[in-house]
């Protein structure tokens, strides 16, 4: 099982530069609804096994990613294909619907 990630913009550029695709679950500790996609991120990880690394960016001490990115809303879903956005969506979402936007289906 693939763990989902928490880590600083920095360390995103880094994964980033050793390319594919990366699922991105913008998040602070007060959302609720950011809570409930814990375990949903999980089964994405574990499904989508080497297919995707899905991380997590804490929005309240990553600010300058925040604002670089344009997040307005929390939690956002941004997948990146190395450096390019390739989709986003916000708010909760299901398993399936986080699998759909990862795989572009």
């Amino acid at each position: 099982m693939n763990p989902v990630l928490e880590v600083t913009t920095l360390e995103l550029r880094a994964l980033q530069a050793k390319g594919g695709r990366i699922l991105v679950d913008v998040w602070a500790e007060w959302c609720g609804p950011c809570k409930t996609m814990v375990p949903r991120l999980e089964e994405v990880a574990s499904t989508l096994g080497s297919d995707v690394t899905v991380v997590k960016i804490n929005a309240e001490t990553e600010r300058d990613f925040v604002k670089n990115n344009n997040v307005q809303t929390l939690p956002t879903l941004i997948v990146f294909h190395e450096f390019r956005e390739l989709r986003r969506v916000v708010g909760s979402k299901s398993v399936k619907d986080v699998i759909k936007l990862v795989t572009g289906e």
